[in-house]
C-alpha cells in the first residue's frame, strides 16, 4: 500500500487536467478563440480552427456564425453567404444572422434577397438596432427616404447614444435638403462623439446650405488642420470660399482635393464654376466634362454642357443679322466650346453695329448662365454625395456615406 497516496494524487491531477482540456475544447470556447484570432487579423488561423471544429461538431451555431464573419472580413462574401444560408436553414429566427446575411447579399448586388433578409431579421426581433440601420441603408440608396428615416429613428429610439444612427439620419435629411434637421443630427454626432471628422464636415456643409458661411468655414478649416487628407472637407471649404468670392483660395482647395482624389466630381464642379465666373468657358467645359466622367449622374455639369452645346454658333448670329440688313461675316477664326464639341467658324471684319449686337447677345447668354449656375443650381445639388469613403470606415469599405460603407453593422447572434 506504500505509494498509494501518490497514485491518488496523480489520478486527481490527470482528472483535473483532462477536465480543463474538455472544458476548453468546446464549440463555444473554440468560437471565442477564433474570434480573438479574427480580431487580431489572423484570418487564416481562425478559419482553419473553425473548420476543424465543424468537422467534429457540424452545424453548431456559434462556429458557423464566426466562420461567416471571418469570411466576410477576408472579403469572401459568396462563401459567407453560403455559410449563412446553411446556418439560417436550421435557425430561421436568428435575427442577427439574418441581418448579417442581408449585408453580404447587398454587397454582392443581390438587393431583393438582402431586403428579404433584413425584413426577416426585424420580424424575428424588432429590437435589433443593427437590422434597423442596415435596412435604412437599403432604403436610402433605393430612394425611399421615408423608409430610411423611419428605421433610423427606431434605431435611435433603441439606442439614443448611437452617434452612427444620428449621422445616418443627418445624411438622409441632407439628401432631402432638410438642412435644419440635418444640422441637428450632426450636432448630436459631435455631442456623442466629439472630434468626429465626418460629422463635423457634414455639419459644416449643412451650415453652408443655411447661409452660415463663417461658421461653416471655421469648422471646415478645423477639420482640414486635423485631417489634411480628408477630401470631403477640402471640397466643402472650396465651395464656401467660392461663395464668398475668394476664388484663389477656392481654386487652391479644389486642386488640393483633386491631387488626393483625381476623380472627385465635386472639386471638378467647383473649378468649373470658378472658371465660368472668370469667363474661361473652355476650361470650365473641361472641368464639367471631367466631373461627368467621374459621376455620370452629375446634374450640374450635365446642365452646363447641355446649355453651352446649344448656344447658337457665330454663323447663326451672322445670318440673323444679315436678314435684318446688318453686315455679314467673312475672314478670321473663332472657336466656340460647348462640352466635348468645338465648333470653328470663319469670321472677319463685321460692321460695328453687328459686332456690338453679337457681343451683347453672347455676353447676356454667358452672364445669364453664370448667374443661373451660381445662385440657383448650386442650391439644388445634393450635398451629401458621400461617394463610398467616409464616416468612420469601420469595415474598410469606402465612399462618402454614413451608412453601410462606414459601418456594416455586423453583429453576432445573442
Amino acid at each position: 500500500m506504500r505509494g498509494s497516496p501518490w497514485l491518488i494524487i496523480c489520478c486527481v491531477a490527470v482528472f483535473a487536467v483532462s477536465s480543463t482540456l474538455a472544458i476548453s475544447d468546446t464549440p463555444s470556447a473554440t468560437a471565442d478563440q477564433a474570434r480573438a484570432l479574427r480580431e487580431q487579423g489572423q484570418l487564416a488561423d481562425a478559419e482553419q480552427k473553425l473548420k476543424r471544429a465543424l468537422a467534429s461538431w457540424p452545424n453548431t451555431p456559434q462556429l458557423l456564425q464566426e466562420l461567416a464573419l471571418t469570411l466576410i472580413q477576408d472579403g469572401r462574401r459568396p462563401e459567407a453567404i453560403r455559410v449563412y444560408q446553411r446556418y439560417i436553414k436550421g435557425h430561421p429566427a436568428d435575427a442577427a444572422m439574418q441581418s448579417n446575411m442581408g449585408l453580404a447579399l447587398g454587397a454582392e448586388g443581390r438587393d431583393d434577397e438582402a431586403l428579404s433578409a433584413y425584413k426577416s431579421a426585424l420580424a424575428a426581433d424588432d429590437s435589433l438596432r443593427s437590422a434597423h440601420v442596415n435596412i435604412a441603408n437599403y432604403y436610402r440608396y433605393h430612394e425611399d427616404p421615408a423608409g430610411a428615416i423611419r428605421h433610423l429613428q427606431r434605431a435611435i429610439e433603441l439606442s439614443p447614444s448611437d452617434f452612427y444612427a444620428h449621422g445616418g439620419l443627418g445624411a438622409v435629411y441632407s439628401d432631402e435638403k432638410h438642412w435644419n434637421r440635418a444640422l441637428n443630427e450632426y450636432n448630436a454626432v459631435l455631442m456623442l462623439n466629439p472630434g468626429n471628422v465626418h460629422g463635423e464636415t457634414e455639419m459644416a456643409i449643412a451650415m453652408m446650405q443655411l447661409g452660415q458661411l463663417e461658421d461653416a468655414k471655421q469648422h471646415l478649416e478645423a477639420v482640414v488642420s486635423r485631417s489634411p487628407s480628408w477630401v470631403r472637407a477640402h471640397d466643402g471649404l472650396a465651395r464656401v470660399y467660392r461663395i464668398q468670392g475668394q476664388m484663389q483660395q477656392a481654386e487652391k482647395e479644389a486642386n488640393l482635393a483633386l491631387s488626393m482624389q483625381p476623380d472627385d466630381a465635386m472639386s471638378h464642379d467647383v473649378l468649373g464654376k470658378i472658371y465660368m465666373a472668370e469667363g474661361h468657358t473652355a476650361e470650365a467645359a473641361d472641368q464639367y466634362t471631367a466631373a461627368i466622367k467621374s459621376d455620370p449622374t452629375d446634374k450640374l455639369a450635365t446642365k452646363y454642357l447641355s446649355d453651352h452645346t446649344k448656344l447658337p454658333p457665330v454663323s447663326s448670329l451672322a445670318k440673323a443679322a444679315s436678314a435684318r440688313g446688318r453686315s455679314t461675316i467673312g475672314g478670321g477664326k473663332r472657336t466656340i466650346r460647348g462640352g466635348r464639341k468645338a465648333v470653328q467658324e470663319t469670321d472677319g471684319q463685321a460692321g460695328l453695329d453687328f459686332e456690338s449686337v453679337a457681343l451683347l447677345v453672347c455676353a447676356s447668354v454667358v452672364t445669364g448662365a453664370v448667374l443661373y449656375m451660381v445662385f440657383f443650381r448650386d442650391k439644388q445639388r445634393r450635398s451629401s454625395e458621400l461617394s463610398s469613403t467616409e464616416f468612420a470606415n469601420f469595415s474598410g469599405e469606402d465612399e462618402h456615406l454614413f451608412l453601410l460603407q462606414g459601418d456594416p453593422q455586423l453583429q453576432s447572434a445573442r
